[in-house]
C-alpha cells in the first residue's frame, strides 16, 4: 500500500483500512462511460473550464441524476473548478 510506503499509515493499520475501503466499494455502482456521457463531457458545464477527467466525472454525475433518477447526489471534490461547475449544475456539494 502506497500510504505504508510513504509512512503515512502504520502497517498494522493497512489491513483494516483496506477492509473498510473494500466494504465501501462493494456499495458503489460504477457508471460506464457510454457515448452520451462522453459527448456531454465535451460541452460546457456553466461554471468555467474543467480538465478532461473532471468533465467525465461531472457528465457521469449528470447521467446518474437524469437517467437513473437518483433523488440525492452529493459532489465531493477539493477542486474549485469541479465545485463551481457542480454548483452551476444544481448539485449539492460536500
Amino acid at each position: 500500500m502506497a500510504l505504508v510506503a510513504r509512512r503515512r499509515v502504520q502497517p498494522r493499520d493497512a489491513a483494516e483500512l483496506q477492509r473498510r475501503l473494500n466494504a465501501l466499494l462493494s456499495q458503489w455502482d460504477p457508471v460506464p462511460l457510454e457515448p452520451g456521457i462522453l459527448a456531454r463531457a465535451g460541452e460546457p458545464f456553466g461554471g468555467g473550464p474543467v480538465r478532461t477527467l473532471d468533465a467525465l466525472h461531472l457528465a457521469s454525475a449528470l447521467e446518474v441524476l437524469h437517467r437513473r433518477q437518483v433523488t440525492e447526489l452529493v459532489m465531493i471534490s477539493r477542486d474549485a473548478r469541479v465545485r463551481d461547475n457542480a454548483a452551476a449544475l444544481g448539485m449539492q456539494l460536500a
